[in-house]
């Protein structure tokens, strides 16, 4: 047989695998779905790319491509002209939402706002001098559908260049008729141009005078979240007076502690408000003092939710660069870890203590703030507390049940202090996350002696400990030279342990978790 009549065998045989495995989609189950179920499925996955749906099958890669709607979410890490007008041309005529992440060329804008009566969402980050060209550049058109706008420059020497930074007046006049959301970083403009906004996020390149800042809010009584980062001064005498929010669901004030206090004092919000605090330079206790007696009326209404759970978070550090936040929630939340503000949190306040005893003033002076007394979980494991905060935490938690902490010096300083309370015989439940081998080589030793010290005087009252749980995450620390424990016998070895702690708690649950990798702040 020769070369010519072997390629066209091979040729045969590829045809008629294709067919077969073409048939073999065809029968499966997801393949007689109803497209118009499968559709509704993809709609539902914001997340999933539409490229990755596209490659799937042969199937798949025709419904998403006479589905316009799947198209309509335009998202650039940079700018991709090929990428931008491909998506375009699938989308249809649909409104769109377009963001850019990091801008980094000019050509971008002529490109996307000549398609800008379609834009319904427009989200544009990246270098100052694209970012700002851009928002220059969009004075020209008109955008009917538009609801929602962030323009975020990064930081560099040409944003001061005079005038370069400011929104065009007419933007904020009538060519967005229908914004509901807004969000600028260091860009200055007519705010008094704003009307009926339902949120706002606010990072002037200049701050606004109090008053200003009022007037604005004062005509958009439908805001529901309202984030003002350095945007305003101190209120003068006279010139202020107290601005309803009604529908407020969230405010996000970052800036100094005066105007953190000036601010609360002239903003009237609902009671189910979740305020999040970053006050600057908080570093003692008697730094956040006035602002926590401007929410005290607040955080202590008799009408005001309940709060269920308390978490701390913050790493082990004198440094008063390094951040301590403290967050209250009005429901449980079973996660070990909140990295931002979750929807049923009530307040959280970061603050920045020099020292171990800075902390402990702060802990005193918020949770004294707090109706503390409906506090049934407490969630420590992000934070690094000494003996005196955890000791000061727990006289203000006397309906405490349940607390999740981090196998570590922190964990043990709080089964000490609980030792040292009388909070330990109303506890019942426990959950301890240890990463190893980190923990396992350093602290396992010491937490397991001062933990079974705990749970024997839990006993010996009459009151074991309902539920002890230990979640066990194995750890690679890339600046370090542990290894993550791949021998079975390294595991059962670290478990053993745990052995003589098991019978002093009513239930023990011992559960592995997937491995991760970390790469510490340096």
């Amino acid at each position: 047989m020769n070369t010519a009549a072997l390629d066209e065998e091979i040729e045969r045989v590829s045809a008629r695998l294709a067919s077969l495995k073409a048939h073999r989609n065809s029968i499966a189950p997801i393949s007689r779905l109803p497209t118009e179920l499968l559709v509704d499925i993809f709609l539902r996955l914001p997340d999933l790319p539409c490229k990755i749906i596209m490659n799937v099958c042969h199937h798949w890669h025709a419904i998403s491509s006479a589905t316009p709607a799947l198209w309509t979410r335009i998202e650039l890490h940079s700018w991709d002209r090929q990428h931008f007008r491909s998506q375009l041309r699938l989308s249809g005529g649909l409104p769109l939402t377009v963001s850019i992440r990091m801008l980094d060329s000019r050509r971008a804008a002529s490109s996307v706002l000549e398609h800008a009566g379609r834009i319904a969402s427009l989200c544009i980050w990246g270098r100052d001098e694209y970012v700002l060209h851009f928002m220059q550049e969009m004075r020209h058109f008109a955008f009917p559908l538009l609801r929602s706008l962030e323009l975020h420059p990064a930081v560099n020497d040409s944003i001061g260049i005079e005038g370069n930074n400011v929104m065009p007046p007419e933007l904020l006049s009538g060519r967005m008729p229908i914004l509901l959301e807004l969000g600028v970083y260091r860009i200055d403009g007519p705010w008094q141009s704003l009307r009926a906004l339902q949120s706002l996020s606010l990072r002037p390149a200049v701050e606004l005078p109090m008053h200003t800042l009022l007037a604005v809010l004062e005509d958009c009584p439908d805001m529901h979240m309202l984030d003002l980062d350095m945007a305003a001064g101190r209120a003068l005498p006279g010139r202020c007076h107290p601005v309803h929010l009604p529908r407020l669901r969230r405010l996000i004030i970052r800036d100094r502690a005066a105007v953190c206090t000036d601010l609360l004092a002239h903003l009237v919000f609902p009671l189910n408000t979740c305020l999040d605090l970053i006050p600057q330079a908080v570093h003692r206790g008697a730094d956040l003092h006035d602002v926590m007696d401007a929410v005290h009326g607040n955080l202590r209404a008799q009408d005001a939710p309940a709060i269920r759970m308390m978490h701390f978070a913050g790493p082990a550090s004198n440094n008063p660069e390094y951040y301590f936040t403290i967050t209250t929630l009005a429901a449980v939340d079973s996660t070990a870890k909140i990295d931002n503000v979750e929807e049923n949190a009530r307040f959280a306040v970061t603050t920045h203590p020099e020292d171990s005893r800075a902390r402990t003033e702060i802990v005193e002076l918020v949770l004294s703030a707090l109706a503390t007394q409906s506090i049934t979980h407490l969630n420590i494991v992000d934070a690094a507390l000494t003996l005196a905060p955890c000791k000061a935490a727990l006289t203000f938690l006397p309906a405490l049940e349940t607390v999740s902490l981090m196998l570590g010096e922190s964990g043990s300083c709080f089964c000490e202090a609980l030792l040292d309370s009388s909070r330990a015989h109303t506890l019942r439940g426990i959950h301890v996350y240890a990463s190893v081998p980190n923990d396992a080589a350093e602290h396992t030793d010491s937490f397991i002696l001062m933990l079974a010290r705990l749970l024997e005087s839990c006993r010996q009252s009459g009151k074991p400990l309902s539920h002890l749980k230990v979640e066990v995450a194995p750890v690679k620390n890339l600046l370090r030279a542990d290894e993550l424990w791949e021998d079975e016998e390294e595991f059962e070895a670290y478990e053993a342990k745990w052995a003589g702690i098991r019978c002093l708690a009513q239930e023990f649950v011992w559960k592995r978790l997937a491995p991760t990798v970390i790469i510490p702040f340096r």
